[in-house]
């Protein structure tokens, strides 16, 4: 619902003119399709390295943007302190998990 700034009543026009489209598009052969390509299509595949590229990206960016606020609620140098603990761990646990894997491969 967008606000006319001139008189500041609801313009409804856009619900209006899609909402008969929207509810009866669901299993009808016409419909308004707002993706490219449509989900049922064929052209449109995923494959394992683009789901865990957004698995990861997702995750990277929540931590990215919660940084400042924990930042901000512990202090500058308990911040770094922190950040320093958890990076020598996620390294430490990465090292594992790669030297693990290596071991599993040759047995």
């Amino acid at each position: 619902m967008v606000l006319d700034p001139n008189n500041r009543k609801p313009h409804t026009n856009f619900m209006r003119k899609h909402s008969a489209s929207l509810g009866s598009s669901i299993g009808s052969t016409r419909s308004t399709e707002y993706f490219s390509p449509a989900f049922n299509s064929s052209r449109r595949v995923g494959s394992i390295s683009s789901a865990v590229f957004n698995l990861v990206s997702t995750m990277v960016g929540g931590g990215v943007l919660s940084l400042p606020y924990a930042f901000y609620k512990a202090g500058i140098v308990a911040g770094l302190i922190i950040l320093l603990i958890t990076a020598v761990s996620a390294d430490f646990t990465g090292e594992q998990q790669a030297s693990e894997a290596k071991r599993a491969s040759h047995n």
